[in-house]
């Protein structure tokens, strides 16, 4: 057998086999797992370079299952309202935005949760423009489910006639006008319509996030809800040769048709179709089968059957998948009823996000067998959920209680709304953050969270080269020096890589 140049990885220790101490890599796979003795011999003469491991731990690649890459890069560029406590500090970081990056076209900004205002209400636009007056601006919540906007954004798309085509989902006063707060499919009518940057600035700058996302050990993304421009803008790195880890994207509707022209490859590669069933237990628009414990409605159900259906015909005949957004436990009720009666099971089913999950849910879900991809750091920033649901509230994140049931599990971030380092979200799986005192019995092991962000989520993406450190594998590897066994699950959060490898090549080593 005639081998090209090699390399070998010693002295480390390997995720999942502790009889191994090396590895060695042909081109872009792993040509074999085992001692440094039989992995030189295998070799045969044809090793060129030689890694010391320095006895840390090689992990498979990191997936992120969900994540919205185009959100996540502009987020970089916006007014950042996380953790903010009052809408007068709402205010306070806008103005200062506002005073420093003197913004002429358009303002956006992310991240605040009602839920933390001493004021216990929704921001309203007469509360924007007492900041801002000659700029459009939208604020979206934390959950990207809800947002604030201006009265210039108002009178600039005429969403005062939108009121009875967004029947719900723009907010009126007792007099009909429009309060500022909007909710779903119009905020993205409001992004669809906002000045996209100039293609090349988007490329440099989701390069440069993509670069970060590899810093921590991720060498995959599933990016979601890709609309046509930033379809665009991949599938021009993908193009060019530059993408620097892999993306699996799954299109909104609108994108179907520019979607069909793109070609595959090994780093990019157009998924499925991603669909909205209904909203977030944030913003109560998440569809549940009984009223919340909190508000007097059971929230939203976004999907329309026979969409679903033309579109999951034509979706299915192409060898896609649908990924659908359900949290509710009515709305993951309506789509799995609604998969079975039009045969559609997984792995041609994914679910994203999965949130409550009562016992007669998840047996519905073993009929159907749909992937599905959860997002562990909920369970850190979803700290009311237990006023939000009362006694359901212990069905919610059941990431155990899903495993048991034999269901196929992947990890994801949904940055922005959450962060994009995995670590966090790995951590979260194993101590349940912020809700442990709510069902701490659906906690993960360090293996199973681990399995979340690599073989669940490949088999989620339809990678079944992806994800494992075996024979065969392509080579995409996470080298950390902690010993991870050994540390409690809030240590976890702090892991760095110290090197990362994509498809043979070592593209990130930590500086000390």
């Amino acid at each position: 057998m005639v081998h090209s140049a090699m390399i070998l990885i010693t002295n480390v220790k390997v995720f999942g086999n502790p009889d191994a101490d090396s590895i060695l890599i042909d081109n872009d796979r792993i040509a074999e797992v085992g001692t440094e003795d039989y992995l030189r011999i295998k070799a045969g003469g044809s090793i060129s370079e030689v890694i010391d491991g320095g006895g840390g731990l090689v992990l498979p690649g990191l997936i992120d299952s969900h994540i919205h890459l185009y959100s996540s890069f502009v987020s970089k560029h916006t007014v950042n309202l996380r953790n903010v406590r009052s809408i007068e500090e709402l205010k306070d970081r806008l103005r200062r935005f506002v005073r420093k990056a003197k913004p002429k076209t358009f303002i956006i900004g992310f991240g605040w949760d009602h839920e933390l205002f001493r004021e216990k209400r929704l921001p309203t636009s007469s509360d924007i423009d007492e900041v801002v007056r000659d700029v459009p601006v939208m604020l979206t919540r934390i959950c990207g489910h809800i947002a604030v906007v201006n009265s210039k954004l108002i009178k600039l798309l005429n969403l005062e006639n939108l009121i009875k085509k967004y029947h719900g989902l723009i907010e009126v006063d007792d007099y009909g006008r429009p309060t500022g707060v909007v909710k779903e499919s119009i905020i993205d009518y409001i992004k669809n319509n906002m000045p996209k940057p100039p293609i090349h600035e988007v490329k440099e700058g989701m390069l440069k996030f993509m670069k970060e996302l590899i810093s921590y050990g991720i060498t995959s993304v599933h990016a979601v809800s890709v609309d046509a421009f930033e379809l665009s803008v991949l599938s021009n790195l993908a193009s060019e040769g530059i993408l620097p880890l892999r993306v699996r994207v799954y299109v909104s509707p609108n994108a179907v048709d520019k979607a069909l022209t793109i070609p595959s490859s090994g780093f990019f590669k157009v998924n499925g179709v991603k669909l909205f069933a209904d909203g977030s237990l944030g913003g109560r628009t998440a569809f549940l089968r009984e009223e919340y414990n909190d508000y007097k409605g059971r929230g939203s159900l976004l999907l329309d059957t026979e969409v679903f259906a033309k579109l999951s015909r034509e979706v299915l005949r192409r060898g896609w998948q649908l990924a659908v957004h359900a949290i509710g436990d009515g709305a993951l009720e309506y789509v799995l009823e609604l998969a079975l009666k039009l045969r559609i099971y997984g792995p041609n089913l994914r679910i994203e996000h999965a949130s409550l999950t009562p016992p007669d849910i998840i047996e519905l879900m073993k009929s159907v067998k749909p992937l599905i991809s959860v997002q562990p750091h909920f369970t850190v920033s979803d700290w009311w959920v237990g006023e939000r649901l009362g006694r359901r509230a212990k069905y919610v994140y059941a990431y155990r209680s899903l495993m048991d049931a034999g269901l196929t599990l992947g990890g994801g971030s949904d940055s922005p709304v959450e962060p994009y380092n995995p670590w966090l979200s790995i951590s979260a799986a194993m101590t349940r953050g912020s809700i442990r005192h709510i069902n701490p019995h659906e906690s993960l092991s360090l293996h199973e969270s681990i399995y979340l962000y690599t073989k669940g989520s490949a088999t989620l993406g339809l990678d079944s080269d992806l994800g494992e450190l075996r024979k065969g594998a392509k080579a995409d590897l996470v080298l950390v020096s902690e010993y991870l066994e050994s540390m409690y699950g809030y240590d976890i959060s702090s892991v760095r890589p110290s090197m990362v490898i994509i498809n043979g090549k070592v593209v990130y080593k930590r500086e000390f």
